[in-house]
């Protein structure tokens, strides 16, 4: 995986390749700006499952 990241941190593109096809990413029109905090509040009726780094590797194929 190739990844763009601006200064401060931020993925703008990425790309990758393996043998389930490629895939690209590209942001655009970002705004840097303080976020309301009822946009990380977990829906009412979903619960969160612990993730390990195993898992995460399983998901992201490798």
């Amino acid at each position: 995986m190739t990844l763009w990241l601006t200064d401060d941190g931020i993925p703008v593109q990425a790309e990758a390749s393996d043998t389930r096809g490629d895939y690209r990413m590209l942001q655009s029109n970002i705004r840097r700006g303080v976020q309301d905090a009822s946009l990380f509040e977990v829906p009412e009726g979903i619960k969160l499952a612990p993730v390990d780094a195993e898992t995460l590797r399983g998901f992201f194929g490798g």
